[in-house]
């Protein structure tokens, strides 16, 4: 996609972008859900033992694997049963985004960036909640917190994890302009937190 066709996308992207969207509460949002199911998690352990804290290597490892797998299989192949899922990721955020220009130009664009606000809530109902219910039947419930706590915070921080998984896409100068992008990200998070 040429400079041109990329802008044009853009525009026709945040046009339909609701008036009342605001990139900074949806990235707090995130946040926050992130960061409260993990300490509400955290708080619940006692006396965790090493073999216990394994399962938190395993929820992130596989966590990981499980993430890949979907960007690839869901979010660059096309299957009927997630067109929404595809036409979000290569239909839109690839559209938005092309190696040439990975820069937002402000808040309302990480709306392509984010995932849904409710992704959250929905991973750690169907991945999270399960697998700790197994654990504490079968295990222990301080493995059964350290794995609800697991798939909070890699939906909260999937835009550095990018920067991790893609800096060869982008190279060393895209990688430092993208940092210096997120952490202003953060930055504008404490500000609406204050």
């Amino acid at each position: 996609m040429d400079a041109t066709a990329v802008e044009a996308f853009r525009a026709r992207y945040r046009a339909v972008i609701h008036p009342r969207y605001s990139g900074r509460l949806h990235a707090l949002w995130i946040a926050v859900a992130g960061v409260s199911v993990v300490a509400v998690s955290v708080a619940q352990l006692h006396d965790v033992k090493a073999l216990e804290w394994l399962v938190l290597v395993v929820a992130l490892l596989l966590g990981n694997v499980g993430e890949y797998a979907i960007h690839v299989q869901l979010g660059h192949r096309k299957k009927r049963w997630a067109k929404l899922f595809y036409q979000r990721h290569t239909g839109d955020h690839h559209s938005f985004f092309t190696q040439a220009n990975m820069q937002w130009q402000n808040p309302r664009d990480w709306r392509v960036v984010l995932f849904p606000a409710w992704l959250i809530i929905v991973v750690v109902a169907l991945i999270g909640a399960p697998g700790a219910w197994l654990l504490n039947t079968w295990g222990s419930s301080n493995a059964a917190w350290l794995w609800l706590a697991s798939p909070a915070p890699m939906c909260s921080t999937k835009p550095s994890t990018s920067l991790i998984i893609c800096p060869m896409a982008i190279g060393y100068t895209g990688v430092c302009r993208a940092w210096r992008r997120w952490r202003t990200c953060i930055g504008y998070i404490i500000i609406a937190m204050t």
